[in-house]
């Protein structure tokens, strides 16, 4: 639940970026400050150029669709394209499975942007981790996974 709240607070944040941003931390519960606030820091301190928040995206070609939290720019990446996943977690891990999802986004994209997570520690506010995945590793795992779920019919496929 915290996860939610946070991640529904920073993108609010984000959506008045930087204008609105001292009257939104005002209304933020104090408990959850700190993470909004690692979100928001970590924003200022790699210069993220927001481009979409939670936009869907699909592709009829491989079948997929989803909603990835974030695209922009990192400058720190020479100004690519990527598509980022914000989460809260206890130790700083990301689970697997995230970065397979977000493979699958970028390839909804005609010129594929590269994937990253950050990470908001839920223990220690203040500390954020960003981590950023190779895409076509990452969209082999993603294609692997997606066969052995839906077999080799593919979704809606059924076996005879």
């Amino acid at each position: 639940e915290r996860g939610t709240t946070v991640h529904e607070l920073a993108a609010r944040l984000d959506r008045g970026w930087p204008h609105l941003i001292p009257l939104e931390l005002q209304r933020i519960p104090q408990e959850l400050r700190g993470y909004v606030n690692s979100w928001m820091k970590w924003r200022m301190e790699s210069d993220f150029r927001l481009e979409q928040i939670e936009n869907p995206v699909f592709d009829l070609k491989y079948n997929i669709a989803g909603t990835p939290d974030r695209v922009g720019r990192l400058p720190v990446l020479k100004n690519v394209r990527v598509v980022v996943d914000l989460k809260t977690s206890n130790s700083g891990q990301i689970a697997p499975w995230v970065r397979y999802q977000l493979a699958a986004y970028a390839m909804t994209y005609p010129a594929p942007p590269q994937i990253a997570t950050v990470a908001i520690s839920s223990t220690e506010p203040g500390r954020i981790e960003s981590h950023s995945w190779d895409l076509e590793e990452m969209w082999a795992a993603f294609c692997q996974a997606k066969a052995l779920w839906y077999g080799p019919l593919g979704p809606g496929k059924a076996l005879r």
